[in-house]
């Protein structure tokens, strides 16, 4: 959802293994607009899906608004005992409200 000074609430969940930590990079962007959103967060996993939640900022002179967007997230893994692990995954035609 997009909120006031070009912030953008984004949400979803990811799994994985129990023990380690998941740093998470999400970027929203619209077509024909050039607006980008960038947010990051940090997941402590437990083996179960576990749901996140990143306040992604504006980047550069486009804005967001309501209407179809893309999403793209890179999920880096890594803890002790768990090898790391990288992530990555992109969803067309999410839907921006007001």
């Amino acid at each position: 959802s997009l909120g006031p000074g070009g912030h953008v609430q984004v949400s979803g969940h990811a799994v994985c293994t129990e023990g380690a930590v998941g740093d998470l990079r999400v970027t929203i962007s619209q077509r024909g607009v050039g607006a980008v959103a960038e947010g990051t967060t940090r997941i402590r996993c437990t083996g179960e899906e576990v749901s996140w939640e990143i306040q992604a900022q504006t980047v550069g002179r486009g804005a967001l608004g309501p209407g179809p967007a893309t999403a793209c997230g890179l999920l880096q893994v890594d803890g002790q005992d768990v090898p790391p692990d990288t992530r990555q995954w992109c969803r067309d035609g999410i839907e921006l409200i007001e």
